[in-house]
């Protein structure tokens, strides 16, 4: 009764540092890549074409809008790149 206890809790231990360790590599490329930007850029201009009435906005000026605000100097990155929030 109590190995198997044991058992159960090392396994719970591996799988929490493999999930943090999955985690870890994969916010690194997030950041290295800039994708959290690009992503959140691209949300934002597909919400500003579907709140718009129909044919108002271009998706063009809109992504033009976009990055016009998430580069402003308060949202934007210490790196320069564009604000991820």
């Amino acid at each position: 009764m109590l190995k198997t206890i044991d058992v159960l809790i090392g396994v719970a231990m591996v799988m929490l540092l493999a999930s943090m360790i999955v985690m870890t590599v994969t916010h690194f490329m997030m950041v290295l890549a800039g994708a959290r930007g690009k992503n959140l850029r691209t949300g934002l201009s597909e919400l500003l074409v579907q709140l718009g009435p129909s044919g108002f906005f271009k998706n063009d000026e809109v992504k033009r809008v976009v990055s016009a605000i998430l580069c402003h100097p308060q949202l934007k990155s210490p790196t320069g790149r564009i604000g991820t929030v």
